[in-house]
């Protein structure tokens, strides 16, 4: 009879060991499982940042702004009200013959003076080749 309770309880510890064993794997699935979930939820919110940035960019870039008026001016100083307006200055230039603007001064831009464009859009100067 004895024999048979040790049986019991040798039977039970294995019982034991093994629901321990389970429980142990369970927890480090879960945690592993956890961590996984984690880095995901720090990717998404990590792209839905980058999303966001983007799209508020293309929204600023689709904004209009003005043309400013930069005739008289020299091509330096002309290059740099434009582009701190938001505008890109072509490298082409185009001279033109104009008796009111001294030479070397720009005449005009295309596009015009006081017009509306986005930002970023390519502005020509049209330098004058007269003397005043």
């Amino acid at each position: 009879m004895e024999e048979n309770s040790n049986i019991k309880y040798i039977i039970i510890g294995v019982a034991l060991l093994m629901m321990a064993g389970m429980l142990s794997f369970g927890f480090k699935m879960f945690k592993e499982s956890r961590s996984r979930m984690d880095k995901m939820e720090e990717k998404f919110e990590k792209e839905k940042k980058e999303s966001k940035e983007k799209f508020n960019k293309d929204v600023e870039n689709m904004k209009t702004i003005i043309v400013p008026d930069v005739a008289g001016m020299d091509v330096k100083e002309a290059t740099k009200k434009l582009e701190e307006a938001g505008f890109v200055v072509s490298d082409q230039q185009e001279k033109i013959s104009d008796t009111e603007i001294a030479e070397g001064k720009v005449v005009k831009t295309i596009p015009a003076a006081g017009s509306e464009r986005t930002k970023g859009t390519e502005v020509y100067l049209f330098i004058s080749e007269n003397t005043k």
